[in-house]
């Protein structure tokens, strides 16, 4: 799971392939057909504060499971540092510690230049 998919990992590279595949098989990705369900934080925290919102995330994690994109996907989001949202099957708890096993060295938003 902690393997990178594009080998230099070039961040233009790793987005324009996503988004070609995304509008290739849209009608087949999940996220298109429930957007809502793909970012069940509610407190903008990146955590979730009711049952309700662990369960939904849980409903969405379940459902890349079936996505053609699930690895393309989840590298935006390491790509990316997505704080929020379901990508590619995981949460942001769960791409932290991907990003931490590959050895980066910042694992949350990037420091402000001085």
């Amino acid at each position: 799971m902690s393997g990178k998919l594009f080998k230099d990992n070039n961040e233009k590279d790793v987005l324009f392939a996503f988004y070609d595949k995304l509008d290739e098989l849209e009608w087949q990705v999940p996220c298109t057909q429930a957007p809502d369900l793909y970012f069940p934080e509610r407190n903008g925290r990146g955590t979730f504060d009711q049952k309700g919102d662990l369960a939904l995330a849980n409903m969405a994690k379940d459902a890349c499971w079936d996505c053609p994109l699930i690895m393309m996907c989840r590298e935006v989001a390491l790509v990316n540092r997505e704080e929020y949202g379901i990508w590619g099957g995981t949460n942001w708890h769960e791409r932290k510690q991907i990003l931490r096993e590959r050895g980066r060295r910042s694992v949350g938003r990037p420091k402000r230049s001085k």
